[in-house]
């Protein structure tokens, strides 16, 4: 058996973060003994664990050496494994780089001062865009389905993710530990202020339009993935859960220094997961309107209906407010949790986005989800809970 791990999470109030702190926690003190969750802001979910430690840290202005001191103050010299969610969007791809360069590089940096030779194994999470899906183009991404070691595609704009791998394993190679990067794909769960997040946009629209006594609603995506196309879900603690897995000192012959694409395992296309949430919710989905049609070659978003539209109408925002009042929730929850126009994007998809399990699998990872029920229906039920979201 395995020495029990100390895991430091950065960005540990995301939806990553917060599914990594979960599965951690979830597990026995034999296997993890300590839990050290850092964060710009507060802790979005107070745990009463004597095995966690949460700190408040604005890593993009302080100084490496003032995160490494708050860090031992809570059993830092103790961490032997880190999990690394950090993200500030920025609209500028060289704005974008440069940020997120400097929140890993002070991780990469207060981990190891603090942990020193202790320390055994860094995890970066990363994403599809590393096949280039993000420029909208099918002929400019990788291969199909996307593998590990497909070539790097265009960096004009540069692609953040090819900077972040190399920083992780120069820096690997000189302070003589392991890495391991993983590559997921429309992440599924829940955090307040989340950029990416299309569990959160999804449960608001069926929320309100339940509420509103809808029968049906539009499908918002097109007629290619309605039925046609996949595009691959990622649920985060299916993520969490794997990252954890593959940071364990037992798989190190397989996993270390190695990057791997993670998925729910599913062949369901975005049309038939609507179609599933509105059996949850007692409505109905109807298919793409005609127009909706996807030529070879369409730039997404080709879309039936905008939800970045819906999230402004007038009337709905006003029914939102109105339901609020009524029955509780947060009456600000368009604002402050939903990206509307990200969810756009993705259900506006025109070609395929599935990457290979086939390396994950070969290291012993067999886990299958359904992205509806751990996914999107637990995004929902868990936003109830903590208020987000009224029941309806």
């Amino acid at each position: 058996m395995s020495n029990p791990r100390t895991v430091l999470v950065w960005g540990a109030n995301g939806v990553s973060g917060i599914a990594a702190v979960k599965a951690l926690l979830d597990r026995p003190k034999t296997e993890i003994d300590g839990v050290i969750a850092v964060s710009r802001r507060p802790a979005q979910i107070p745990n009463k664990d004597e095995r966690y430690k949460f700190l408040s840290i604005d890593l993009l202005n302080a100084e490496v050496e003032e995160v490494i001191e708050k860090l031992n103050q809570v059993g830092g010299q103790q961490v032997d494994t880190a999990l690394h969610y950090t993200y500030i969007e920025k609209k500028d791809q060289q704005e974008l780089t440069d940020i997120n360069m400097v929140l890993l590089k002070k991780a990469l940096d207060a981990t190891v001062g603090a942990a020193g030779k202790k320390f055994r194994h860094f995890h970066l999470q990363t994403g599809y865009k590393w096949y280039s899906l993000h420029l909208g183009d099918p002929k400019r991404q990788a291969p199909l389905p996307y593998r590990e070691d497909a070539e790097r595609g265009p960096t004009d704009p540069p692609n953040f993710y090819y900077h972040q791998v190399d920083a992780l394993i120069e820096h690997a190679k000189r302070h003589g530990y392991q890495w391991s990067e993983t590559r997921p794909n429309t992440i599924i769960g829940a955090a307040k202020g989340n950029f990416m997040n299309q569990g959160v946009s999804t449960s608001l629209f069926f929320a309100l339009e339940k509420w509103k006594g809808s029968k049906e609603v539009q499908y918002p995506g097109n007629l290619a993935n309605w039925d046609k196309i996949i595009v691959d879900q990622s649920t985060a603690s299916n993520n969490a859960e794997f990252q954890i897995w593959v940071t364990d000192a037992k798989n190190s012959e397989k996993c270390a220094n190695q990057s791997f694409n993670i998925h729910d395992g599913g062949e369901k296309t975005l049309g038939q997961i609507w179609k599933e949430l509105g059996d949850y919710h007692g409505i109905k989905v109807l298919p793409p309107l005609a127009e909706a049609k996807v030529v070879e070659g369409d730039r997404p978003p080709i879309l039936s209906m905008s939800l970045d539209k819906w999230s402004k109408d007038a009337g709905n925002l006003e029914a939102w407010r109105k339901l609020t009042s009524e029955r509780g929730g947060d009456p600000e929850a368009f604002e402050s949790h939903a990206t509307f126009a990200f969810a756009d994007f993705t259900l506006g998809a025109t070609f395929e986005q599935n990457g290979s399990l086939d390396k994950a699998r070969e290291a012993g990872w067999g886990r299958k989800v359904d992205t509806v029920k751990e996914g999107y229906i637990k995004t929902y039920e868990h936003l109830v809970e903590i208020g987000t979201i009224p029941k309806v």
